[in-house]
């Protein structure tokens, strides 16, 4: 409440609101009762601000950001799992009144004891992102404490293969049958595995993929919407690629009537059971990249996957000396 004190032929207002005071002198009463009012509102609009922001954690930045601007991404997925799982670090409970560089790099160097580099740094982008957000858009922040915080080196690009050995373990995983229509997950998924190394799509364009992107008298399938936001691109289907298709029953818009969910379940319990190391459905785009290279020039190469730059293409092509000596 307000309290006024008569000094001389002055009126002097006084609001205190949780040990916050603030106080003016006016020639009349009515005068300082008209400014104490609204004062006093704002400065408890302010100390109530001040205890939600002081009650405020990492988390709930984490969780503020999850449900409004990770949902909205095409690659939200990945994001909402690496999101989910810095939720339950102790990271998560340290109040945003009191979030330092000191805290991201703690988390930094627990994490390294647990994950390789190439993990942390992903991670650690994304906490970055976050913490921009919150300071640069909702307030929550006054700068992003990231930046002071030193990443890891960055690993060595992979150059893993599929062997064929791999190949048919995984297609038995899948209990995949060639003459028959692919109407399990396991199956589709095993399509999927085969289609990526026909075209080298990633993961989410193929899931994507409707039949009315299929062409298959010019053998072309449109891309409305791949991992970059360059226009939809174009990617020539091979003979295989088309029976691959043609195996999958039309009881869908969606080509594979997968979600990403379901398919990732899919593909590791296959892995598991063949127990082959270091495997991941990327990897495919390894793979297949590394095919077309003996096979086409590099602008074409790179026009159909999609890469604006060519040296990405020297990530991607993993073709072993030897195997360029025989071709020699």
């Amino acid at each position: 409440m307000a309290s006024y004190q008569k000094r001389g032929d002055k009126w002097r207002a006084l609001v205190r609101i949780r040990g916050t005071t603030c106080s003016r002198t006016f020639a009349t009463k009515r005068e300082a009762r008209a400014w104490a009012i609204p004062a006093e509102a704002e400065l408890r609009q302010q100390a109530e601000q001040g205890e939600q922001a002081e009650a405020r954690t990492l988390g709930t930045l984490f969780l503020r950001y999850r449900d409004e601007i990770t949902v909205g991404k095409r690659g939200a997925y990945p994001e909402t799992i690496r999101l989910n799982c810095l939720l339950a670090d102790t990271l998560a409970a340290v109040p945003l009144a009191r979030l330092s560089a000191s805290h991201i790099a703690a988390w930094r160097d627990r994490r390294l004891q647990r994950v390789k580099p190439g993990t942390v740094i992903r991670e650690l982008s994304i906490i970055s992102a976050v913490c921009h957000v919150a300071a640069s858009e909702w307030k929550w922040l006054e700068m992003n404490p990231c930046r002071d915080v030193k990443r890891p080196p960055r690993p060595e690009a992979r150059d893993r293969r599929i062997h064929t050995r791999e190949i048919e373990e995984l297609l038995e995983a899948f209990h995949y049958r060639r003459e028959e229509k692919a109407r399990s997950v396991s199956e589709r998924v095993a399509v999927a595995f085969l289609f990526a190394i026909e075209t080298a799509m990633r993961r989410g364009e193929i899931l994507n993929l409707r039949w009315e992107d299929i062409d298959f008298q010019s053998s072309i399938a449109r891309i409305p919407k791949g991992k970059t936001r360059a226009a939809r691109r174009e990617v020539p289907l091979t003979r295989e690629a088309k029976r691959l298709l043609h195996q999958l029953p039309r009881d869908s818009t969606r080509i594979f009537d997968l979600n990403v969910w379901s398919f990732n379940s899919a593909f590791r319990a296959a892995r598991s059971k063949t127990g082959i190391q270091n495997l991941h459905f990327h990897d495919t785009r390894h793979e297949a990249i590394t095919r077309l290279a003996q096979k086409i020039d590099v602008l074409p190469l790179a026009r159909i996957i999609g890469h604006h730059n060519l040296h990405q293409l020297l990530v991607y092509y993993n073709e072993a000396a030897s195997d360029i000596a025989k071709r020699l």
